[in-house]
């Protein structure tokens, strides 16, 4: 559940994080991770759909336009990126699911 912060903005708690998708923020404790936009827009969409596989079509399409190769591992890019800045916390996993997508579990 996101919660509501003084500036109307939602905070969506991922694990020990505190996920600000309109200021791209990724909060762990003291710490702040700035995220690029669709670093955060990719999160954002995960955490939407948390523990359910977001097909990598879906991700491709809505953030690339596109499905082919090049994009797909720039997805992959993506992916790892955000497991490091979540890593902190073990209770949460970006599991890529073969030939499917990609899956939130916290």
């Amino acid at each position: 559940m996101a919660k509501k912060t003084s500036a109307n903005t939602s905070l969506y708690p991922i694990g020990s994080y505190l996920f600000d998708p309109g200021k791209c923020l990724l909060k762990w404790k003291d710490e702040s991770i700035e995220l690029t936009i669709r670093e955060s827009k990719i999160l954002e969409m995960l955490y939407e759909r948390k523990k359910t596989v977001v097909k990598r079509e879906d991700i491709l399409r809505r953030f690339w336009g596109t499905s082919d190769f090049y994009t797909s591992r720039s997805l992959d890019v993506f992916v790892s990126k955000l497991r490091k800045y979540l890593k902190k916390d073990p209770s949460i996993q970006l599991q890529t699911v073969r030939g499917e997508g990609v899956k939130m579990i916290f």
